[in-house]
């Protein structure tokens, strides 16, 4: 088709049939993945009519699929305005809302076009996973409950709704999800592999095995897919097929870091240690993301812990206005506002904060010891003979660690800036945030060699710390989705003002194996009423440093209360080791 000169006169606009035809032209190229002749038949039928909602709408689109979004959005809106009736643009202009992120926006959009066509169930469904996404669960079971009335041969909606079940433990209505989705369609790969996930943490690892195979083989360009397998395969103790797993899964998708972290978890269950660090820390460099949480206890401590950096000679002179950034927020907050009320950072906040609150600005190193990292209080007939001759399994070890590991590891915790998870009066650090060091990674190979009977069958599977504030209520009782829980505590014994508490309550009751880790955690009306069932006796450990509490993970625990000198050095610091499948005890 010629373009007419610069200077000619204007083509006339095609007639209704030619109109017609150019655009029906345009949508096979655009179904076949001809995005370049279909775009340019829409552009052409744009030079003559401006104002042409389909061909806007259709352009629109494939901008979005070139991942071009500010056009997108553009195109799309001006199909709106001049068809604003049309609930297929309002659901579209909400997905280009989703790429940029803009989740209000999108919502808004969304629910114009559920009101334009109450029987859209894309938009309905689309609307549903924003709202998963937001953590609004109820929401969005809602929509997509809306979503499937709408149809209901859909298995994307119905594996959508097994994932915001999931969301809420609803674990039995998750699998009926899933199951139901795989009725509808066999080969949907994405409802096998979430199945195959809920299985596993419901202790059916034949089953997760089984359709996480099954998800590979519908897809094997999914890395997700390999991932879940990986995990169930792990879990099951075939480490080597798991880690083929975990290869693939990254080699599909280079810059997903669970992936790393769990190849890290293969390598060191090998005894690799170096290769599991280079993994963890490559976890870490992906891992890194806007973090939305705070608190006046985090930014204190922030503060706090950059001053020693700057005082120890390890930070420059620039750490003086990220230090003005942290207090210009934390003295602008309410002069009464309790300290352990977690909040959500607004953009100038963050703006302030950044960016150091998202990423580590230092990390030393915490290298390996040459000689054993771990002290005399490891000796292995004493330690499995408490254990297991306990009712329930647990045993008390002191002089864990030697004192030089000891003196590394408290270094370490006070100087790394990896204190990016926030609760109420305590700050976490994972392996995600750049925990995974040598040192750690040597202690955990070596308890496992050092106490073959409790640990050998176990290999490590997640590792974090906790710092608490001064004054601290204790962690809720929970149980942890493990098979074997080494706690132990690295803060000075002078820093604690109660030697009778500050430590660990560890109750007798378990947690039922059809729970799965968050409802352990969020449970707390179920956990008390199992107490009640159970007994609720308990044993409370007072804090000591170089103190270990090694119990079987999925006993009920809780960090007793706790009151500890002020300043920085100070704080409680304990690390968490979770060894094995909880189903594999």
């Amino acid at each position: 088709i010629d373009r007419a000169a610069p200077g000619a006169a204007q083509a006339p606009a095609p007639a209704p049939a030619d109109r017609s035809e150019i655009l029906n032209m345009a949508v096979r190229h655009h179904q076949a993945g001809r995005l370049d002749e279909a775009d340019g038949l829409y552009r052409l039928l744009l030079e003559v009519e401006p104002g042409f909602a389909e061909a806007l709408h259709l352009s629109g689109l494939i901008r979005l699929e070139r991942n071009q979004l500010g056009e997108a959005l553009e195109l799309i809106a001006r199909a709106i305005a001049a068809d604003p009736g049309n609930a297929a643009y309002h659901g579209d202009l909400g997905r280009a809302h989703m790429a940029l992120e803009d989740s209000e926006a999108a919502l808004a959009s969304l629910r114009r076009a559920v009101e334009l066509g109450s029987n859209s169930a894309a938009s309905l469904a689309g609307m549903g996973r924003l709202l998963h996404r937001l953590e609004r669960f109820d929401e969005a079971i809602e929509c997509l409950q809306q979503a499937r009335r709408a149809a209901p041969d859909s298995p994307d909606i119905e594996c959508d709704l097994g994932s915001a079940h999931d969301a809420l433990n609803r674990r039995d209505k998750a699998v009926a999800c899933y199951r139901r989705a795989i009725e509808i369609d066999p080969g949907h790969a994405q409802a096998h592999s979430n199945l195959g996930l809920a299985l596993f943490d419901l202790g059916d690892l034949q089953g997760a095995v089984a359709h996480g195979r099954r998800a590979v083989e519908l897809q094997p360009d999914a890395p997700a897919a390999h991932l879940n397998l990986g995990w169930a395969l792990f879990g099951s103790a075939d480490n080597s097929q798991a880690r083929e797993h975990f290869e693939a899964a990254i080699k599909l998708a280079p810059e997903m870091s669970e992936a790393q972290s769990k190849l890290a978890l293969c390598y060191l269950s090998s005894g690799d240690i170096e290769d599991a660090h280079e993994h963890f820390k490559r976890a870490a460099q992906l891992a890194v993301r806007p973090r939305r949480r705070s608190a006046p206890f985090k930014l204190s401590h922030d503060i706090d812990q950059m001053r020693h950096l700057y005082a120890r000679g390890v930070a420059g002179d620039d750490i003086q206005r990220i230090i003005a950034g942290y207090e210009s927020v934390r003295d602008a907050m309410p002069y009464d506002a309790p300290q352990d009320e977690i909040f959500t950072l607004n953009q100038a906040q963050r703006d302030k904060l950044n960016p150091s609150y998202d990423s580590a600005y230092y990390i030393p190193a915490c290298p390996m010891r040459d000689c054993s990292a771990l002290g005399r209080g490891v000796e292995q007939k004493p330690v499995e003979s408490s254990y297991f001759s306990a009712q329930p399994n647990f045993a008390v070890i002191d002089n864990l660690l030697s004192h030089d590991t000891l003196l590394r590891l408290r270094a370490f915790c006070r100087e790394a800036t990896i204190w990016k998870q926030v609760g109420r009066g305590h700050l976490g650090a994972r392996l995600e945030d750049g925990f995974g060091e040598p040192l750690l990674l040597q202690i955990a190979h070596e308890l496992r060699r050092g106490l073959p009977a409790i640990l050998a069958d176990h290999p490590l599977i997640d590792m974090w710390a906790h710092k608490c504030d001064q004054k601290f209520a204790g962690l809720a009782m929970h149980a942890d989705r493990a098979a074997v829980n080494v706690n132990f505590w690295i803060s000075p014994d002078d820093a604690n003002c109660d030697p009778k508490s500050g430590g660990l309550e560890l109750f007798r009751a378990q947690a039922p194996l059809a729970w799965d880790f968050r409802r352990h955690r969020d449970a707390q009306e179920d956990i008390e009423r199992i107490l009640e069932q159970q007994g609720g006796a308990s044993t409370t450990i007072p804090h000591r440093s170089n103190r270990a509490v090694i119990f079987d993970s999925n006993l009920f625990h809780r960090t007793a209360d706790l009151r500890f000198r002020n300043g920085y050095i100070n704080r409680r610091t304990n690390i968490t080791m979770l060894f094995g499948n909880r189903y594999y005890r």
